[in-house]
């Protein structure tokens, strides 16, 4: 049992390095900018929004209005919104539409 809890931490650490060690130094980083932190790591990958409250380390009740507080905006605005200038700024670099078009999508669905 003690090998697969290691297992667990280990894998844990792989997928969520930044997340896992403030789990276990939680005042290393203010809650709020752990907030930050970890819903800019995560604005492209499909995360819903209780997964981006439990890697905050809150419920998805606490998630929105802690959200809310910090960005100034609604979860899903804001989240739609920075993926769109995301969009924007690969194209005005010049990037393939097309090429965009499977970065978004590939996180999108």
């Amino acid at each position: 049992m003690l090998h697969k809890l290691e297992e667990l931490f280990l894998i844990l650490l792989e997928k969520f390095p930044v997340e896992f060690v403030q789990i276990f130094k939680p005042d290393s980083v203010s809650k709020d900018n752990m907030l930050r932190q970890i819903v800019e790591k995560n604005i492209l990958n499909k995360l819903t929004l209780n997964e981006l409250a439990f890697l905050s380390n809150r419920s998805l009740a606490k998630f929105k209005p802690d959200f809310e507080k910090e960005y100034g905006v609604s979860p899903g605005k804001y989240i739609r919104e920075r993926k769109l200038d995301i969009a924007a700024h690969a194209i005005g670099e010049g990037n393939a539409l097309s090429h965009i078009s499977t970065l978004l999508h590939k996180h999108l669905h």
